[in-house]
């Protein structure tokens, strides 16, 4: 009997070991590594993430904006976790290092993205959150859209100066470059000089920056050390890049300023004098007669027709008629080029990516439907409500409440999304666009019903991408008139939205004195990642002299400054001592007839009845013994 129970015990405890092993196995399977901890973007709400919720983070931006979501670190175990994050890229910040989730809790880590500023219009970039600890490691994808406006380079040569070093021996080249676009640039320098006599310096500059990034501005002094110094020469710097942008910028250079009026006054009286005899020697009128009648009695050919141009050409010149057999193909060739860039831009239409909505208001928790089409076959999209149409990018998107979707092989996708208010207020916009590859993207307007409205302020930010005064002094300027010139501005809109009628401020200053302010209203519109020029007439009051300064003001920043040095009117001057010369002869003269008229005539000699004679006359001298 006992050996009977002790089979039956020993039968069942084999039953167990044999059925119960892998039921054993499984659960440990289960509370393995995949079941110890995740991380993922944070969904919304305090529950786990489902399979709806987001498995990467995508964020999107204007350059130098920053970008906030949140990490996920669920533990579903006993006991807790202690994790170690980092950053894969130097542009996510995290919160927090290390984190302890306790059991049983999710934990959520704020983490900041700051757009880089060298990556305006540059597409997208990718990074990751790599979570480790337990043994394991996750990395949890991060993609940065960079928005805004389009690619805009400039650079800017400015404040280009001229002087003798101070230790008497050369000169030195002092500049400054600057990057007044919105992308990383690698400008090339070259400085050249160039006097009366020919080029006298032609230099490359071996250490200029590697990379100078947008709004950064460099200041340069090169030694120059066989300047001359009996010449005068104009320095040239110029600035190149990549892309076709190129910039430059000029000063003179007069060691001795006296030289060169001198020699030029000089040379200019021998032309003159040259020239002055030759036309009163030569036979002008003669000349000028046969010129006259070669001009004017040139024989023109008879009218030729251009049939396939629809025009008759009445005046030509000798030669062939233009309108041949071989117009006719030029006009059909022409035609035919415009038909078919028509029919290129309209397919290019067709192919941008298209969004609608099964209906276009919406109230929280509700679910819309989103249908997409001309999209990127097999691309993984996001899907994000926004408010303010996303002037601020995903700052001001229901991240937590995103979706993904995967394009088909026509292109077209269909998702349902549940309708979240988000953090601004509306105008709202459905947003999808493409998580990595190709940018891609497109907005659908979508009237959250409940959530507040406002404004969307305005994405345009104008800048000055070149400056320079036009124009030079006349007669008139040199005997007293007001001095005029021209300060013509390039202006880039870096924005996302278009300027339109922008006011700016232009002012004028004397030396250390505060700039005098006027209005002026610019009349035109820059659309984004475009440029404009836009001048300004500057005129000064008459016989203003010395340095002066131009500004432009555009808000509350002067964007421009440029120095203008007013030279004497020596007109006025030479006019004041020449009539002073005049007043001084014409006093002397007057008091010389007042000393005439008050002086008493002289005296007669006595004994003589009328004036008096000179001892002797000539042919009356004595002969010599």
């Amino acid at each position: 009997m006992r050996r009977r129970l002790l089979t039956a015990l020993a039968a069942v405890i084999f039953c167990a070991g044999a059925f119960g092993a892998p039921a054993a196995s499984a659960s440990a399977v289960a509370d393995g590594p995949a079941a110890v901890w995740s991380a993922v973007p944070a969904p919304a709400g305090t529950d786990a993430p489902g399979p709806d919720d987001r498995t990467s983070f995508y964020l999107e931006g204007a350059a130098g904006a920053v970008l906030s979501d949140k990490l996920s670190l669920v533990n579903p175990t006993d006991r807790a976790r202690s994790l170690e994050l980092r950053a894969s890229a130097p542009w996510i910040s995290l919160a927090e290092r290390q984190v302890r989730v306790p059991a049983r809790t999710r934990a959520d880590v704020p983490l900041s993205v700051t757009v880089p500023g060298d990556r305006s219009g540059a597409g997208g970039l990718s990074g990751a959150v790599v979570v480790k600890g337990e043994g394991r490691e996750v990395r949890v994808p991060l993609a940065l859209r960079v928005s805004g406006a389009p690619a805009l380079p400039a650079l800017a040569v400015e404040n280009v100066r001229v002087s003798a070093a101070a230790d008497g021996r050369g000169a030195v080249i002092r500049y400054a470059v600057v990057n007044r676009g919105n992308t990383v640039l690698a400008p090339r320098l070259d400085i050249r000089a160039d006097g009366v006599f020919g080029t006298v310096l032609r230099r490359t500059v071996r250490d200029a920056p590697a990379a100078l990034a947008p709004g950064r501005a460099v200041q340069r002094a090169e030694r120059w050390a066989d300047a001359p110094r009996l010449d005068s020469v104009t320095v040239r710097v110029t600035a190149a890049a990549e892309g076709g942008v190129r910039a430059g910028g000029a000063a003179s250079y007069t060691p001795w300023r006296w030289v060169v009026p001198v020699l030029g006054g000089g040379v200019f009286g021998v032309l003159g004098a040259v020239v002055l005899v030759r036309r009163v020697a030569g036979r002008r009128r003669g000349l000028r007669g046969r010129v006259l009648d070669r001009i004017f009695t040139a024989p023109f050919p008879s009218a030729c027709s251009c049939p396939a141009l629809g025009a008759t050409n009445t005046r030509q010149r000798p030669g062939p008629c233009p309108c041949g057999p071989g117009a006719s193909l030029v006009a059909l060739l022409l035609v035919v080029l415009v038909l078919f860039s028509s029919a290129g831009t309209a397919l290019a239409d067709g192919r941008s990516p298209t969004l609608s909505l099964d209906r276009s208001e919406a109230g929280k928790g509700s679910a819309v439907v989103v249908t997409g089409e001309g999209w990127r076959p097999g691309a993984l999209l996001t899907l994000l409500v926004c408010g303010q149409d996303m002037v601020g990018g995903t700052n001001d998107c229901a991240n937590a409440e995103g979706r993904t979707v995967t394009t088909g092989s026509d292109g077209r996708f269909r998702r349902e999304l549940v309708v979240a208010e988000p953090p601004r207020p509306c105008p709202c916009v459905v947003h999808v666009a493409t998580v990595m590859g190709d940018a891609q993207g497109a907005d659908v307007p979508l009237v959250v019903a409940g959530h507040p409205v406002a404004p969307v302020p305005s994405s345009a930010r104008l800048g000055v991408l070149a400056a320079r005064l036009e124009g030079s002094s006349g007669l008139l300027t040199w005997f007293g008139a007001p001095p005029e010139r021209r300060l013509v501005v390039t202006v880039g809109n870096l924005g996302s939205g278009a300027v339109k009628d922008p006011v700016f401020r232009v002012g004028t200053a004397r030396g250390v004195l505060a700039p005098v302010w006027e209005e002026r209203k610019w009349k035109g519109t820059v659309p984004a990642g475009q440029r404009a020029r836009v001048v300004f007439d500057v005129e000064l009051a008459a016989g203003a002299h010395g340095p002066y300064e131009v500004s432009l003001k555009y808000g509350e920043k002067v964007v421009v400054t440029e120095p203008w040095d007013v030279g004497r009117p020596w007109g006025v001057v030479l006019f004041w001592g020449l009539l002073g010369c005049v007043v001084a002869v014409g006093l002397f003269r007057v008091g010389m007839v007042v000393v005439d008229r008050l002086r008493p005539p002289p005296a007669a000699p006595e004994g003589s009845g009328g004036p008096a004679l000179p001892w002797f006359a000539p042919g009356t001298l004595p002969p010599p013994e």
